[in-house]
């Protein structure tokens, strides 16, 4: 509770009594725990080491944190809106919706990047049964900028379960989630980079050495960095004597 109070004076100066206001903050302290919650689990979620790891821990703080008995989460591959992990009572275990298509709400939520909240489910024509008794549907987008990754979906048996409280926390959830999918591509591109780089690396030394021709590798002023066993065999020179040097002043010496 928030308690603020004022003084109330007689005429004469003199304490009367004393004007109180009593507010229940109880939501509010409840939004910043949740929160301060949700920021311990970004951090959770930037260290993820897959894909599956980053839903599972976006759905255990939907559901540990925020409440939500019942999460999806769907990603958008190509023109497909496809359920890639479930949380709750038994549910289809495969979902693919088009995402030019009439059909789920998840789906409006990932075309117009916006969360869509409906309070009754049995009113609403895009609804998608998923074995559940469900009455009301939450849906946000997971998004980096304007692009949508995916989509983050809770639902309930109660009629109308979702406040605005709700959504700003399911949207901050998503946005975490969506850092740690982008962070994690990126990490994976870099990866695949740097393997492919050494992979070019190997083929270019085996290249190098197996060369029939005597071969020297270089700086950008033709000092030797290295050399390959027919060089070495040829012009009688090892790698140690002649690393650093300059290609002329071996090949064709002053003597």
């Amino acid at each position: 509770v928030q308690v603020s109070a004022s003084p109330l004076w007689n005429d004469d100066g003199s304490f009367a009594g004393s004007m109180g206001i009593c507010v229940d903050i109880t939501e509010r302290k409840r939004y910043e725990e949740s929160l301060s919650a949700l920021n311990i689990y970004s951090r959770k979620l930037n260290s993820a080491k897959s894909m599956g790891e980053i839903y599972e821990l976006t759905l255990d703080a939907a559901e540990e944190v925020l409440g939500f008995e019942f999460a999806d989460i769907l990603i958008v591959k190509g023109k497909m809106l496809c359920l890639a992990t479930t949380r709750g009572s038994s549910r289809i275990s495969s979902l693919k919706l088009p995402l030019d298509g009439g059909k789920g709400i998840t789906v409006r939520a990932a075309r117009t990047g916006k969360p869509v909240f409906v309070p009754d489910v049995s009113k609403e024509k895009a609804y998608v049964e998923g074995g559940l008794e469900t009455r009301s549907e939450l849906a946000v987008p997971i998004k980096i900028g304007h692009r949508v990754l995916g989509v983050l979906n809770v639902e309930s048996r109660k009629l109308d379960a979702f406040d605005e409280k709700d959504q700003e926390l399911l949207e901050t959830l998503a946005s975490h989630a969506a850092t740690a999918i982008s962070n994690l591509d990126r990490a994976e591109s870099l990866e695949t980079y740097a393997r492919e780089i050494r992979e070019s690396q190997k083929k270019f030394e085996r290249l190098f050495l197996n060369n029939p021709e005597a071969a020297v590798y270089t700086d950008s002023n033709f000092h030797i960095l290295d050399i390959n066993p027919r060089f070495a065999k040829l012009f009688g020179y090892s790698l140690e004597e002649v690393r650093g040097k300059h290609i002329n002043s071996v090949v064709v010496p002053k003597d």
